[in-house]
Parts: structure tokens; sequence; C-alpha cells
């Protein structure tokens, strides 16, 4: 529906489709496998956000074009975001 559409997809907290699959939990890594083949042949735009960076499966990383860290902002630099906006 995402690619007949054109639409920008955002998976916000996309750790739970894209955790290192394991040998205990089979219904888990049933979830990351589908995810990993719709994500493979989706052609559209897709954004995909956690704070779980170090829990990613290895398959996802080589799929991914462009990964954007950033370390967590100090408490004088949100209230000049928050200054910033109003």
């Amino acid at each position: 529906l995402a690619e007949a559409w054109n639409a920008v997809l955002l998976a916000d907290e996309a750790d739970i489709f894209l955790k290192r699959r394991q040998n205990r939990d089979l219904a888990r890594n049933g979830l990351v496998s589908a995810f990993l083949r719709r994500m493979e042949y989706f052609k559209g735009l897709l954004f995909l956000t956690t704070n779980r960076v170090s829990q990613i499966d290895d398959a996802f990383i080589s799929r991914v074009h462009v990964a954007i860290g950033y370390q967590a902002l100090s408490p004088e630099f949100r209230v000049k975001i928050w200054r910033g906006f109003f």
C-alpha cells in the first residue's frame, strides 16, 4: 500500500522488528525474518528509529543505506531548541 501511495514510512521503535535472532525464540525469529524480506523488496523511503542499535540483527545493517546516530541532548541544548520554537 505504501508503494502504491508513494508514502514515506516511519517505523518508530523498530527494534522490535530488527532484534538479533536467537535460537530460543522462534516466534520472534519469524517476525524478524518476515520484516527483513519486506524491507528488502520495499521500493519506497523507510525510516527506522531505535535506541537499541547494539541489539539489531546484522542482516539489517547491510541493508540500511544511511544510518544517522546522535548523542543525547544536554539540558542546555534542549532549552535552546525549545526557545527556538516558541
